[in-house]
């Protein structure tokens, strides 16, 4: 079991967002690119909102496909306090099967890779923080837990490729090519409770919230790669189209009302070199996770939009229950999982829950 005190806050932001929602979606590596969407509980939708408000007793962060499987992994509420880890699996992205429960540790995410899944989870009890551990698949349903990782925490998340997986820790990155064997290297991560990692270009790209700048490996070297503006601070990241897209925040105007912030957007090829897109904006843009030329998905509260172009989004789910965080298109699927459940829609725009 483990005691995640952060998890409160985004219960409590689900129960509060009633009237509003919140997702993300990520691009699926090995098996497809970024889509997703959303549905009311029990139904199907297109902007409609699902039945009644009910606490989330799931959070499935991570989502990952390969050998014709598709893997979420996150974590069940045993108690406001007490969560455990969890794997579901599914053939088609529609029927989804429980294959692993009350897994030690939290496991944020799954990536896949080398013909295994592999997802790591951080270790915190009342007793203490533990080193992570690392859960290892061929197939998506059966999953062994393999030793400790060199580190007592990891990132959110995780990345796959150039052959490794690689997430941060308290102190150094860490790397495998099996999900068994682990290796520290490079920067600790800039703060373990907050940090990503990501793979865009051939580059590994770490990223904490609220920095203005982040950490990018190379494969031979680590540099840093800053924002154009110090002010405006990374509120999100994604890997769209095998580049870096991201939200930024600036905490401007104290006392101002409604609102003291100005958002913004900024994007990169590989990290080292950003470009601010947007500046100045009174409310915080929706997050581009999507991009195919014809569907565009982002994603901004406890919403998410599709259209025929980014600058064409409406509104194509909407659910106070469901925040979605983690997605992929693969298999002819969109898959996204998050707070609350998990949903599927097969054209980026109806989505159905499935869990």
């Amino acid at each position: 079991m483990t005691i995640r005190p952060s998890m409160l806050l985004g219960l409590a932001l689900s129960l509060a967002g009633a009237c509003s929602s919140t997702g993300s979606l990520t691009d699926g590596g090995p098996g497809g690119a970024a889509g997703g969407g959303q549905s009311g509980a029990g139904g199907s939708g297109g902007g409609g909102t699902g039945g009644a408000a009910t606490t989330p007793t799931t959070e499935l962060s991570g989502i990952a496909y390969g050998n014709g499987t598709f893997v979420a992994a996150g974590i069940d509420l045993q108690n406001p306090l007490l969560w455990t880890g969890v794997i579901y699996a599914s053939a088609d992205g529609a029927t989804w099967t429980k294959v692993a429960s009350g897994l030690s540790g939290e496991t944020h995410d799954v990536k896949f890779g080398n013909g295994k899944f592999v997802a790591v989870a951080s270790n915190i009890s009342d007793s203490g923080v533990y080193p992570a551990t690392a859960f290892v698949s061929d197939d998506g349903q059966t999953w062994t837990m393999t030793r400790e990782l060199p580190e007592r925490m990891v990132a959110q998340r995780i990345a796959f490729g150039a052959g490794s997986f690689v997430t941060a820790g308290m102190q150094s990155h860490v790397r495998s090519t099996d999900g068994v064997t682990w290796a520290a290297f490079g920067p600790a991560a800039a703060s373990y409770l907050a940090s990503e990692v990501d793979f865009a270009a051939g580059h590994f790209v770490s990223w904490t919230l609220g920095a203005t700048s982040v950490a990018v490996y190379d494969g031979n070297a680590w540099s840093t790669g800053a924002l154009p503006d110090t002010q405006y601070k990374l509120a999100d990241v994604r890997v769209v189209n095998d580049s870096l897209v991201a939200i930024t925040r600036y905490d401007c105007c104290v006392g101002e009302q409604p609102d003291a912030i100005r958002w913004g957007t900024a994007s990169s090829a590989d990290g080292s070199s950003w470009a601010a897109t947007q500046t100045g904006l009174f409310e915080r843009p929706p997050q581009i996770v999507h991009d195919s030329g014809t569907l565009c998905i982002a994603i901004r509260d406890f919403d998410v939009l599709s259209g025929d172009s980014c600058n064409s989004l409406a509104v194509t789910f909407h659910d106070g229950t469901f925040r979605p965080e983690a997605a992929l298109h693969a298999g002819g699927v969109f898959v996204v999982s998050g707070m609350g459940g998990l949903l599927s829609s097969t054209d980026g725009r109806v989505w159905t829950k499935r869990l």
